[in-house]
């Protein structure tokens, strides 16, 4: 995994989200506090571990690789993340 996939990652969702707000907020300071209290239920990571149990939704992005895929959901399944 490269290092600043996930920082790559976050940054596009919080332009996004600023993007979003600021076409139904007023003032930069809402825009910031609502964009702020969205990214903060994100909890990116690399490994399955990371996920413990403060996850409602996984979302995968793995390679469109059929192996790799059963793979993840086997461990995900394993790790009682996948219902």
């Amino acid at each position: 995994l490269d290092p600043g996939a996930l920082e790559r990652g976050r940054e596009r969702i919080r332009a996004s989200l600023v993007r979003r707000a600021t076409r139904e907020e007023r003032s930069a300071e809402a825009v910031e506090a609502r964009v702020a209290a969205q990214l903060v239920r994100l909890h990116p990571g690399t490994t399955i571990e990371a996920l413990g149990t403060r996850c409602g939704l996984v979302i995968e992005a793995v390679i469109e690789d059929p192996a790799v895929k059963r793979g993840l959901f086997a461990v995900l399944d394993e790790a009682e993340i996948l219902a």
